[in-house]
């Protein structure tokens, strides 16, 4: 979640100037109807997936979009499929906690468990705009901000497959 509100929050200023800002627009609206679409999608096969798989998968399919939108920034195609890819798993990561938690957790503590893992959470993602943005200024530009974006969602896919 941290690369994911990160990203967000910062994607309309890293695709205004290359896109325009009809065209971030465009991106941005795209990337959030395939979050729509990508939720109903797995919704309807999540409880017949291995889910802890799947999350990675989710995790790591959004740092390829941001990869595609950072390595090809002044091509049209790269930032719209880029956004739309990292959209296809948006919906979806905030659910996956959950349900991970519910299936390897007693029922009894799904409530603490759950909470914790929220709360720490919440905390850890509510400062990832501000340390994009710091990254961001240090640097003179988005490339650093969102290779950590990008190495933040490998590592929670690590992280997940691991039991």
């Amino acid at each position: 979640m941290i690369a994911q509100v990160g990203f967000i929050v910062h994607q309309v200023s890293f695709l205004t100037p290359r896109l325009g800002a009809t065209g971030a627009a465009d991106a941005l609206a795209a990337g959030s109807l395939a979050a729509m679409l990508g939720r109903l999608a797995l919704g309807t096969v999540i409880d017949r997936l291995d889910q802890r798989r799947a999350a990675a998968i989710s995790v790591t399919s959004q740092a390829v979009g941001i990869a595609a939108m950072l390595l090809f920034p002044d091509q049209p195609a790269a930032l719209y499929g880029g956004a739309i890819l990292f959209g296809l798993s948006v919906g979806n990561v905030i659910t996956f906690p959950a349900l991970i938690v519910q299936r390897e957790f007693p029922a009894a503590a799904f409530g603490v468990v759950i909470g914790l893992a929220n709360a720490i959470a919440q905390f850890a993602f509510a400062f990832a705009p501000a340390l994009l943005g710091i990254v961001h200024d240090l640097a003179g530009g988005y490339p650093p901000a969102l290779v950590l974006c990008i190495s933040v969602q490998i590592a929670a896919a690590i992280v997940i497959l691991r039991r």
